[in-house]
């Protein structure tokens, strides 16, 4: 993990790869969770650790842009970022959350897609963080591929969400399944969502630094 001591000469970008690491553990634990013979509870709530150390993560980053005199780039902008990234977590810690406390065991296959497609975004957001900083056209070109990839992997979600749901209310789900999968389903459209966020906030960061 990256520690930002005081009095120490920091990569500020290192706080954006470590908050990206964090969501991709996140994202790779759901998704191990649910994509194996059968829903992991143990895994689940270990999405609630992780999720613990990306706002310790947060909390001493934003300590140290506090005390920073020069940073890379508008500390604002920092702050916005390391927020987005952090919103990636919790968003999957909301699912985990969910699925555990609604005791959530019917898949149906939609749930193993959803997070198949948040792992695949979260993947791309930690290329982003690591892409981020450099200045020459190859590292800005591929950061605007990734970009678009992560902004279709949001509309993939898009489309698994409304199959998702027209099976859902299609007459075939008992009415208290329905109620649980609605809620996860809704959840893992809000995860990608935030990855979209995060992607928006790179794209940003290039238009304004050149």
């Amino acid at each position: 993990m990256a520690s930002f001591a005081p009095g120490r000469r920091h990569n500020y970008y290192d706080m954006f790869r470590e908050s990206a690491a964090i969501a991709l553990r996140a994202a790779d634990t759901l998704h191990g969770s649910i994509a194996g013979s059968g829903l992991e509870e143990a895994a689940l709530q270990r999405i609630k650790t992780i999720e613990h150390e990306g706002d310790l993560h947060v909390h001493r980053s934003r300590k140290e842009l506090e005390r920073a005199f020069i940073t890379p780039l508008d500390s604002e902008d920092m702050l916005a970022l390391l927020g987005s990234l952090e919103d990636i977590t919790d968003a999957i810690d909301s699912i985990a959350r969910t699925i555990y406390m609604t005791h959530t065991k019917q898949r149906l296959g939609y749930l193993e897609s959803f997070s198949g497609l948040i792992l695949d975004a979260v993947r791309a957001v930690v290329e982003l963080a690591g892409l981020l900083g450099g200045k020459n056209k190859v590292t800005r070109d591929k950061m605007r591929e990734l970009i678009i990839e992560v902004n279709r992997f949001e509309e993939q979600g898009d489309q698994t969400y409304l199959r998702a749901l027209r099976d859902l209310f299609g007459g075939n789900v008992e009415a208290l399944d329905v109620l649980r999968l609605k809620t996860v389903y809704d959840q893992c459209e809000e995860a990608l969502d935030r990855c979209e966020d995060v992607a928006d906030r790179f794209e940003q960061i290039l238009i304004t630094v050149n």
